[in-house]
């Protein structure tokens, strides 16, 4: 009766490992693997996945920050070229206005040697040149027409201003115009003061004089 009993319990717990086996090898993730190689490779495998997966993630990083800094280059180069342009255009206008400001030095000078020129050529022997006079016209009263073979005021032709005084040291400032080859004009403001006060009328004669190289007087009489 004993070995009956256990020779029963016996079949019943080997009955019972084989179904432990048999649920163990269809579904390994309940139990533990039948074959441990097996697990510690796909272990590695995984693993290898992974730290692929990242080294993918920051090779990808690196293109970015390459196309990035590749992107920065072009753009400091593209401004280098145009800071280059805009220096060779900034030394193109500072030539160009060496080169202007040496010619007007020249000029300067060319006009000044003939404005001398004829100041020595009009002294003759300690006399000044020989005085301007016209009668005064209805028209002269707005502005002085003067008719004039050669330039009778070198230095007003140049800076477009007759400067005078007249018999009591007032100075008078006339706009001074070439009109044409043989004429001038004086007018301006101080020209209808100066007629206002003077009280110039058709009919009257002034006379302008050289009193040295950059004075002159004007007069007026009653003829």
């Amino acid at each position: 009766m004993h070995k009956r009993r256990a020779k029963a319990s016996s079949k019943k717990n080997g009955s019972h490992r084989r179904r432990m086996r048999t649920t163990q090898q269809s579904n390994p993730a309940k139990g533990c693997y039948s074959n441990p190689v097996g697990y510690h490779v796909q272990h590695r495998q995984g693993s290898r996945r992974r730290s692929l997966a990242r080294l993918n993630a920051e090779m990808e990083e690196i293109r970015k920050e390459q196309k990035s800094i590749k992107e920065g280059q072009r753009q400091v180069r593209k401004r280098m070229e145009a800071i280059g342009e805009e220096c060779e255009q900034l030394s193109k206008v500072i030539r160009q206005r060496a080169v202007t400001q040496i010619r007007l030095a020249i000029m300067f000078n060319i006009v000044k040697a003939r404005e001398e020129e004829v100041w020595r050529n009009v002294q003759i022997k300690g006399t000044t040149m020989a005085p301007f006079s016209k009668i005064v016209e209805l028209a002269d009263l707005r502005e002085l027409t003067i008719t004039c073979s050669s330039e009778p005021f070198p230095d007003a032709a140049n800076c477009g201003h007759l400067k005078v005084i007249d018999d009591r040291r007032v100075p008078w400032d006339f706009e001074y115009r070439v009109k044409n080859r043989n004429r001038r004009v004086l007018s301006g403001k101080d020209w209808g003061k100066f007629i206002t006060t003077n009280k110039v009328q058709a009919g009257h004669k002034v006379t302008i004089e050289r009193l040295s190289q950059t004075e002159y007087k004007i007069e007026v009489s009653r003829t």
